[in-house]
């Protein structure tokens, strides 16, 4: 009898802690939840109060801002008020940069966090809480990201979307905690962002798509470029852009073919030409204004699939030249040759170089560089 009480009594347990995690709907699921008594009314949460470091209130307007998606037309309050209060508090006790500590009671929510971008997570874990619910559960929630890099890409030299679509794309990764937006925006189907100094990049390159090459010309503007780069940051990501070279530079070759190197009969525009001093110039150009456009410490490069446009780079008279002035023997040495050098503009640029992984195992060092994988197997 008392093996079926106890038997009893532990499925109970099992049973009220799985009850206990249905009640608190996030993803991704906190590391530590608590669950306390009673419930909070979400409709009452009317004021927002920022407790300490001011630089949140981009956080306040922005939990203020997706309230009223909740029919909840909430103030930001300078006093803290008893009840119907959503409290931001600055804790530098929470050690890790993007954690927060999230606590509803009956009748206020206390988010806390040591940086802006924990904040935004404690508030998009409160929002996924009150999603279609009128009435919360009390609870604690202690949570910080098991991964540091949490990354979504969109290519958009292949198939434009816009500014609309991307803002709502950018709002979906912050309501899941994804940190890291990679801007895939020049390839061989289109160039996608305007350079003041090479306007025939957008007026040429941004013509086509992967499904239609005499589409209309699509790209963004410098001027939309800094408004997605700050609507992202204002909801903790970090938009990194991708400039692809050697390869992948179909868009801006026929732009200007000046700086294309000798190509193939299936892609004759796939690839720069790293056998001319002007196309390091060019490039060191375009990566330029690229640096001014976007905050981010990473500018990635590409370096991928060159072999696609390579063949006949040793019949280049320009590359022929280079490879006997600096003594290589393959297209592919020149292709690493090329890489080492344009790692070495982005780095004086302030930046940290990325580039997919088919340059991996050819000498090129992790100094001022990150290798990203896009296949399996290597």
């Amino acid at each position: 009898m008392k093996k079926n009480i106890f038997l009893f009594s532990l499925l109970l347990c099992m049973f009220a802690e799985r009850i206990n995690a249905q009640l608190v709907n996030i993803i991704p699921y906190p590391q530590k939840v608590e669950m306390t008594d009673g419930v909070c009314d979400f409709q009452q949460l009317d004021r927002i109060f920022i407790a300490g470091d001011q630089t949140m209130e981009p956080a306040a307007a922005l939990l203020q801002e997706q309230l009223e998606t909740f029919g909840i037309r909430a103030s930001i309050s300078q006093k803290k008020k008893r009840g119907g209060t959503i409290v931001l508090e600055t804790d530098a006790g929470i050690a890790h940069p993007e954690g927060y500590r999230l606590t509803v009671r009956r009748h206020q929510v206390c988010i806390q966090a040591s940086s802006y971008n924990g904040m935004i997570y404690g508030i998009q874990s409160l929002l996924q809480m009150a999603n279609a619910k009128e009435k919360i559960n009390c609870c604690r929630i202690e949570d910080e990201p098991r991964y540091e890099w949490r990354g979504y890409m969109l290519d958009e030299a292949r198939h434009f979307q816009g500014e609309k679509k991307v803002k709502q794309l950018i709002d979906l990764l912050s309501y899941y905690k994804i940190n890291r937006f990679h801007w895939h925006l020049t390839d061989e189907q289109g160039w996608r962002i305007e350079i003041k100094a090479y306007p025939r990049l957008t007026q040429v390159g941004a013509i086509g798509n992967n499904s239609d090459p005499k589409a209309p010309a699509a790209f963004y503007t410098q001027e939309q470029i800094r408004d997605i780069v700050h609507y992202a940051a204002q909801r903790g990501i970090e938009v990194v852009p991708e400039i692809d070279m050697p390869g992948h530079a179909g868009a801006s070759n026929r732009s200007y073919p000046e700086y294309q190197a000798l190509g193939t009969d299936t892609h004759p525009d796939f690839c720069f030409n790293p056998g001319k001093e002007e196309t390091y110039q060019y490039l060191t150009n375009i990566l330029r204004e690229i640096t001014e456009l976007f905050p981010s410490n990473y500018i990635h490069i590409g370096g991928d699939e060159v072999s696609f446009g390579n063949a006949n780079w040793e019949k280049d008279e320009h590359i022929a030249k280079l490879m006997k002035r600096e003594h290589l023997t393959n297209a592919r040495e020149v292709e690493i040759y090329f890489l080492r050098r344009m790692i070495g503009v982005v780095n004086s640029l302030g930046k940290t170089a990325m580039e997919w992984d088919d340059i991996y195992g050819d000498g090129i060092g992790p100094d001022g560089n990150v290798i990203t994988w896009w296949r399996h197997g290597k």
